[in-house]
Order: structure tokens, then C-alpha cells, then sequence
């Protein structure tokens, strides 16, 4: 069940009613809808004036009629939905008026006006229609002027106009909706509010999703006006935002203010194709920049740009090589301070393995099998400046000589039979950064 809320309290829906009895037809409804609905008077003088203090409660739609609802969509960013005079309330105001000869007049806004002077015509009713643009002083006070230059026997129109134009006819009748457009309404609106709710939901998804990447992604209009940053981005080019807090809310700006470097190749994305790997050096760093065209009746309407820092990069595949070492034990776990001897000469030699350690000069270590040369090796990694990085061990020997330069260097995929179909690293290059022995 639907309830009245106080305007301080954050609702979705919000009535903005420009009389009285619109509210009272509301209430009589609210049992029927579950969306929250604030109920807001107001009129045509005040409801642009209110308009700020409205936007800034949170409300996603707006519901008004007649005037009131023109108003607001003139001047607001929010969706309205109007209450609409239904055929029914029309032929309720004219039913009277069928087969009588008095002098009518049909005044206010357009979206009141047209279907009432259409229904009049239908039935054979003569009337004038008095065209409303606006609520302004001065057009009021000329449409005044008319109506009482032309002596009316019934005025009709809305209940906003009724103080202004009642008194220049000898009766004046109210064109009001009724109480199904005023359920129509509500029902429209709660529908649009819930569409919008799972609009909301899926952007939030996909921001979320866009938010987790590593690299920036970066989507621009046909004219390189920037419609979309993740968080990436935002914080690669320090993007100033129009909301604290929201990072979908930067200043709108163009791809050329974001970072000039960035020049999409527009010639490339029109053919639809995608440009990869591009390398830019910019303000932020060498970045890796990749442009994806989106294509919509086979013209160019968005494209999606990725960056990424190529000290990032660097860093992933550290990572990445860490990884591979640690699943093939390639790394080094022993050092000189596991070497255990009371021998004043193998002490000496240790000291000077420790110098040795800091150069990067190739070292031959010479002896028997058994004696310790790898245990000397990894200590030598260890102590050294690349002790970081990997260790990997090659026994060459236990290699067959078809195959040496493919385990040396690494192979692609398919590179010759039965060869692993993803394709394998050398040992040279996992040794990458750090010490390789053989």
C-alpha cells in the first residue's frame, strides 16, 4: 500500500498538483500503487520558482497536468508525466453546451485547448479557442483583453485560469481530469520510474565491471566529446568530478582537454576497424593506447579507447613470470649463510663469491659432481642485485639436442609436432631480470 510522504523525505515519484483538488483525487488512489509519491502544491506562478528545491530532493519522475506539467518540461532535466484530459472529462465540460446557441470560449495551454476545441467541433458546438504559451504577466493580461472584447457567454478551460478569466464571462466551467486520467497517470509513472530503476541497476553493473579493469577505458562520441571514464581513468588523468563522490559525474569535456597526446585515428575507426598497441608518450607516462570503433548502421557513432601505462604492463608481467617460476620451481633457496664450514680457505672463497655477487659479470664455477656448484649458484642469486628476480637452472645435458634452441628460447603454438598447442616461454626468457645456470 502507497502512502503520503512528507516532501523532506526522499521518494521517487512526486506529484506536483497545480490545485487543490488534484491532491484530493490522488489520496483517493493511493492505496492501488506501491511506489513511494510525494504530493507537492503549487501553481503557475510558483512552480518554476520551486522547481531548483524539487530537483535537488532526489525525485526520478514528476507527475503534473495541463499548464503546470508544460511548464516543467520546459524547464526541467526530469521526466513528466502528464495528467491528461481524457475524451471523457472533455464531453463532461462540453455535454451542456450540445445543441445550445450560446457564445463559448476554450482558453489555456495547448495540450488543453486542441482536444477540446476538436471535440466541440464534433459536436457541432460553436466556440473560440484563447491559446496560452506561457504563464508570463503580460500574456495573461492581453488574453484578458480578448476575452472581454468579445462578451463570452461560458469561459471553459482549467482551474489555474479560473481566478484570472472567470470573472470576463457570465460563467465559467471547469475543464479538469478526471479521476481514471489521474489513475492513468500514476500507473505510467510508477511504470517509467521502475524501467528507470532497471536501467540504473544495469549501468551500475557495468560500471562496476568497467571499474575493476586494470587499464583505462575511455568512450567518445563521433566528435571526441567524452562520454564515459571508469575509475582507472579517472584517476590516470585526475578528472575533476561535477559530484563529490561520483565518478560518472566529471565535467564534460573533450578528448583533446582530457590529454592532447591522445589523438584517435578516426580515419581507421570509420572503417570499423580497431587500432591496437598503439605506444604515445604523454603527460601521464608511455601509455598503450587501443581504439575499438562502435558501429551503428554502418556509421560511426562512439569509439571505446583503453590505456594503459606501460610501467604497468611491465608490471603485470613480472607477475605473470613470478608465477610461472614458482609452478616450475624455477627460484633460488639457498644462501651463502646455509653454506656451513670451519675452512679458513672456503671462507676466504666465500667472500669473495660475495663480491662477485654484485657485478653482472658471467661467473664459472668450477668442480665435482656433488660438491655444492648450484648451492653455490643460488647463493650467488640471492646476494645479488637481481635476487628479485628468476633463477632458473638449465641442465643441458638432460636436454635432447633437437629440441635445445625451442627449450632455450621458447616456441609458438604449433611450431612443430608435438609441441604444446599454447606454446611455452624459453628458459632465456623466464630468466628475464634475474640469473640463469647451466
Amino acid at each position: 500500500m502507497n502512502t503520503i510522504t512528507p516532501e523532506t523525505t526522499l521518494t521517487p515519484l512526486c506529484l506536483v498538483a497545480p490545485y487543490p483538488a488534484l491532491i484530493e483525487e490522488t489520496k483517493s488512489l493511493l492505496h492501488q500503487f506501491t511506489t513511494p509519491l510525494t504530493l507537492h502544491l503549487t501553481d503557475l506562478n510558483r512552480v518554476i520558482e520551486e522547481l531548483p528545491t524539487l530537483e535537488t530532493r532526489g525525485y526520478r519522475v514528476l507527475i503534473s497536468r495541463g499548464g503546470c506539467a508544460d511548464l516543467l518540461r520546459q524547464h526541467s532535466s526530469l521526466p513528466v508525466v502528464e495528467i491528461k484530459t481524457s475524451g471523457y472529462d472533455v464531453l463532461n465540460a462540453l455535454a451542456p453546451f450540445i445543441g445550445q446557441s450560446v457564445h463559448i470560449g476554450i482558453v489555456g495551454f495547448r495540450s488543453v485547448v486542441d482536444g477540446c476545441c476538436r471535440a466541440a467541433k464534433q459536436l457541432g458546438i460553436e466556440h473560440q479557442s484563447f491559446l496560452l504559451t506561457s504563464n508570463d504577466a503580460k500574456e495573461i493580461a492581453t488574453m484578458q483583453q480578448k476575452l472581454a472584447a468579445q462578451k463570452l457567454d461560458w469561459i471553459i478551460g482549467d482551474t489555474v485560469f479560473q481566478d484570472y478569466f472567470a470573472p470576463l464571462a457570465t460563467q465559467f466551467r471547469l475543464l479538469n481530469s478526471g479521476i481514471d486520467s489521474v489513475r492513468q497517470a500514476l500507473e505510467e509513472a510508477q511504470t517509467l520510474y521502475q524501467a528507470l530503476s532497471r536501467q540504473a541497476l544495469e549501468r551500475d553493473h557495468l560500471q562496476l565491471i568497467l571499474d575493476k579493469f586494470d587499464k583505462g577505458v575511455i568512450s567518445v562520441d563521433e566528435r571526441g566529446k567524452v562520454l564515459h571514464v571508469n575509475h582507472c581513468a579517472h584517476t590516470l588523468f585526475s578528472l575533476k568530478t561535477a559530484e563529490e563522490g561520483d565518478i560518472r559525474s566529471f565535467t564534460p569535456l573533450m578528448l583533446s582537454q582530457l590529454s592532447p597526446d591522445i589523438q584517435p585515428d578516426w580515419d581507421t575507426l570509420r572503417q570499423g576497424k580497431s587500432v591496437l598497441a598503439q605506444i604515445i608518450d604523454s603527460a601521464q607516462g608511455v601509455l598503450v593506447l587501443n581504439q575499438y570503433p562502435v558501429i551503428a548502421d554502418g556509421r560511426l557513432i562512439r569509439a571505446v579507447l583503453t590505456v594503459q601505462t606501460v610501467s604497468s604492463l611491465r608490471d603485470t608481467e613480472y607477475q605473470v613470470r613470478r608465477q610461472e617460476l614458482a609452478q616450475r620451481g624455477l627460484n633460488a633457496r639457498y644462501c651463502f649463510n646455509d653454506i656451513i664450514t670451519e675452512n679458513a680457505e672456503m671462507k676466504r672463497r666465500l667472500d669473495i663469491m660475495r663480491t662477485y655477487a654484485l657485478t653482472d659479470a658471467t661467473i664459472l664455477i668450477g668442480g665435482e659432481s656433488g660438491t655444492g656448484k648450484e648451492l653455490l649458484a643460488q647463493s650467488l642469486h640471492n646476494a645479488s642485485r637481481r635476487a628479485n628476480g628468476p633463477f632458473v637452472a638449465i641442465n643441458c645435458g638432460a636436454v635432447a639436442p633437437q629440441i635445445l634452441e625451442s627449450e632455450l628460447f621458447g616456441y609458438v603454438a604449433g611450431a612443430f609436432t608435438g609441441a604444446s598447442p599454447k606454446g611455452k616461454s624459453g628458459l632465456f626468457e623466464l630468466a628475464h631480470q634475474g640469473n640463469a645456470v647451466s
